[in-house]
């Protein structure tokens, strides 16, 4: 797969040049380059995970049971013991935020960081406690910079305590 896609990568980036695809942007060969690098980085953690999940895999397509929905959305479910918690510290802008970390045992044992932003979010995710059960609603997103590319913030939306 690796090679595959290193090849696939030489031809994309040799073909802008041949094939005079530069003048599609001023930085399509170096978004190109950062889109590579970052499926390269994802592939290898992926086979370093793989190992320990192998066994939890179903399938991936689940039987019909209702229309999928119209809005775009992009949410994760964290369900798990609280194993951390930071506590207030402020942004640049001042915007106070928490840090909480969830031990989860699915697919293998693993800790797993949710942001809770905001003034009245921060102080209910401070007043949670060790070892509590919660479930996270959260916003995947994935921040603008290059310098993070492939990485992804846990902003939580909803909380459940019982």
């Amino acid at each position: 797969m690796r090679k595959s896609l290193c090849l696939w990568a030489l031809v994309l980036l040799c073909g802008t040049s041949v094939w005079g695809l530069e003048g599609r942007g001023p930085s399509s060969a170096a978004q190109a380059q950062r889109s590579i690098q970052r499926s390269i980085r994802m592939i290898d953690a992926l086979e370093s995970s793989l190992p320990a999940v192998h066994q939890s895999f179903e399938s991936l397509v689940a039987p019909p049971s209702k229309a999928i929905p119209r809005a775009d959305k992009c949410e994760a479910t964290q369900i798990g013991a609280i194993s951390d918690i930071t506590g207030i510290d402020f942004l640049s802008d001042g915007t106070p935020f928490v840090l909480v970390t969830l031990f989860e045992k699915v697919p293998f044992s693993q800790e797993v960081l949710t942001a809770c932003v905001g003034a009245a979010n921060a102080n209910i995710c401070e007043a949670l406690r060790l070892g509590q059960r919660v479930q996270f609603t959260s916003w995947v997103i994935q921040p603008n910079d290059p310098q993070y590319d492939g990485f992804y913030i846990l902003l939580a939306k909803q909380l459940r305590t019982r």
